[in-house]
Parts: C-alpha cells; sequence; structure tokens
C-alpha cells in the first residue's frame, strides 16, 4: 500500500504497480492499516478525517471527521 497526497494505492505484490486507488482525503495521507481480515483499510489525513474504506469494493464506508491524526491502527 502507498500514499501520497489524497490517494491511497494498492499496490501490486509482483510488479509494484497500481491494482486499485482510494480517492477521498483532501489532504496528506499520514496513517493507514488493515484490519486483521484484510477486509477494511483505515486511512488518517492531515484533511482531519479518518476513513474506513472496504478493500473487496475498493470503496469508502465511512468518514470520521476529527483534528488531523497522524497514525491509525486497527
Amino acid at each position: 500500500m502507498a500514499a501520497s497526497r489524497g490517494q491511497a494505492s494498492d499496490d501490486a505484490a509482483a510488479g509494484g504497480s497500481a491494482v486499485s486507488h482510494l480517492w477521498g482525503h483532501s489532504g496528506a495521507i499520514y496513517g493507514l492499516d488493515y484490519s486483521p481480515d484484510q477486509q477494511l483499510l483505515y486511512t488518517s489525513s492531515a484533511d482531519g478525517t479518518v476513513r474506513l474504506w472496504s478493500t473487496e469494493l475498493a470503496v469508502n464506508l465511512v468518514a470520521y471527521r476529527y483534528a488531523p491524526l497522524y497514525s491509525v491502527s486497527s
């Protein structure tokens, strides 16, 4: 998983090319973590949100607004 300004990309293990992009944050992504079953991805951003993503559907399920967070953990 790679992160850049407002975008998280799931990198293919073999070639390193992006296989999915998760758009939603309007600021830099500071932290990300998978749930233990790898079905969910948590991201925190400079935009003051923590987002919960479905890795199967590659969609944002919910966004929580807080002060900017620098890390997340499942």
